[in-house]
């Protein structure tokens, strides 16, 4: 199996998998407690966001086009762009 995350490509996490692929994956709340154990990982920076937005918006629906709707509005706005965006694929780490 494997993990796919869409990350702006901006961020000090597609920095270091850049650097490093090494991860390790553990479930979580939202306020990052972790819930069982953790899963080493190798994860690999995508440009492609193709397949992460749909699976995304096929999830949440709705809610998913609502928000993106007002972030394109926010940022017209504004006059900012959207930022680039990255697909982070993790598969795990042969046991070894």
């Amino acid at each position: 199996g494997r993990l796919l995350v869409s990350s702006p490509a901006s961020t000090w996490k597609v920095k270091r998998i850049r650097r490093d692929g090494h991860v390790r994956v553990a479930a979580c709340s939202g306020l990052g407690k972790r819930h069982g154990e953790q899963l080493e990982g190798h994860a690999t920076i995508v440009s492609d966001t193709t397949e992460v937005n749909r699976l995304i918006a096929r999830k949440y629906r709705l809610a998913y086009r609502l928000i993106r709707g007002f972030g394109a509005v926010s940022r017209t706005l504004r006059r900012k762009p959207e930022p680039e965006s990255v697909t982070i694929e993790i598969v795990p780490a042969p046991d070894g």
